[in-house]
């Protein structure tokens, strides 16, 4: 309720200064249901972020929203790049619809998004929801700053919620698919907003003990703090950054400028070396040994071809980046292995793979730099078969 009231403070601001007629300002007092269903959408508007996705199906969100017994409401804030004309006609979108007949005082559109009105949004919604267009979203911080306040997530399969989601703590959209057709995209994925909002996430809210609560609302809402809170904090994020980059780049600064910098003045050398002949390398031919549908840990071998231009097996890493194959033939879930000089001379390279479940196998093999051991990555340092 403190939410809501904050929300009708600021909704009764805006239009006061945007000169809207007394009686809509009066309303605003009454705006919005503090024991509705609360959906919060809050975040930068860019179009990848598909903010008006929930309104695919104009009738199916409308009845949603004003389902009998079970009320649902739709909170929007966030702010536009100045420049991305596309996104503010989103917002003018979103902004239109919170004034049609069936929508006002359900959706609300709420302006000037900065720090007090985002943290009173991840204090007060109940379901906090994000459906980017995958795979564009890099991280999606503002969802495990709502976990850490008992706010479930509902979000699409990327960014962070691919980490997160066990199943238990929250709701997927989609099951991780990548779409070539944005229109198909958002046509399935709005229409699974909506068979989840329907079948599972009112329902849940609505269904009360004789006291009044949702149990298993509320069991949800632990079980996602539970799993959430500890793993995607500020000290993961500290930690994974010192003992996977910092204390890295310190051991690296003493090592190569130990000995008047001697492993450093190798290692350029090296890397001009590799550089001048990469134009040269290539993946001249592979074969192996799949057959049409494997076995669960039935071996496949591979073996590669290569032309070094030069460089020894010690500056190479050739390696199987191989996975089970979807329905559009692309790898699912792809391991790495480095595959085992077999003849330098010829430059055969090949290494056995055994596939822990059944199904359609793919692979393809790649060649990187390799200095004393460990593969080196660098912009343009990388042949694809």
């Amino acid at each position: 309720e403190k939410m809501i009231n904050f929300i009708r403070l600021k909704l009764k601001e805006q239009m006061i200064k945007n000169g809207e007629p007394l009686e809509r300002i009066r309303g605003a007092e009454n705006i919005l249901d503090p024991d509705a269903l609360t959906i919060g959408f809050a975040r930068r508007f860019a179009t990848y972020k598909r903010a008006n996705l929930i309104f695919g199906n104009f009738e199916r969100i409308k009845r949603i929203l004003n389902t009998p017994g079970m009320p649902v409401q739709i909170i929007f804030a966030g702010k536009a790049h100045p420049a991305d004309r596309p996104a503010h006609e989103v917002i003018k979108h979103i902004h239109d619809i919170s004034r049609q007949e069936g929508f006002a005082g359900k959706v609300v559109l709420v302006e000037n998004y900065n720090m007090t009105l985002a943290r009173n949004l991840v204090q007060g919604v109940d379901i906090w929801l994000n459906n980017p267009r995958r795979p564009l979203e890099a991280s999606g911080t503002s969802g495990q700053k709502a976990a850490i306040n008992g706010i479930i997530n509902f979000s699409i399969l990327d960014g962070w919620w691919c980490e997160a989601y066990d199943g238990t703590n929250g709701w997927a959209v989609g099951a991780g698919e990548e779409f070539s057709d944005h229109n198909l995209q958002d046509e399935v994925e709005s229409r699974i907003v909506y068979d989840l909002l329907e079948q599972e996430v009112v329902p849940l809210f609505y269904t009360r003990g004789a006291d009044g609560m949702p149990r298993e609302w509320v069991r949800k809402m632990k079980q996602s703090m539970i799993t959430i809170c500890p793993r995607f904090n500020t000290h993961r994020l500290i930690e994974d950054y010192t003992t996977g980059f910092y204390l890295k780049a310190h051991n690296n600064n003493r090592d190569f400028s130990a000995d008047g910098y001697a492993r450093a003045r190798s290692f350029a050398a090296w890397l001009d070396r590799v550089q001048a002949a990469w134009d040269g390398v290539r993946i001249t031919a592979t074969r192996d040994t799949i057959r049409e549908a494997l076995d669960r840990n039935e071996p496949f071998d591979v073996e590669a071809t290569v032309a070094t231009n030069g460089l020894s097996p010690e500056d190479l890493a050739v390696q199987l980046y191989w996975g089970h194959l979807d329905s559009q033939s692309r790898i699912t879930e792809p391991s790495v292995l480095e595959m085992t000089c077999v003849d330098a001379g010829a430059g055969r390279y090949t290494c056995t793979v055994k596939p822990d479940k059944v199904g359609h196998c793919g692979y393809v093999v790649r060649i990187l730099p390799k200095h004393g051991g460990t593969v080196v990555y660098r912009p343009n340092l990388v042949r694809w078969q």
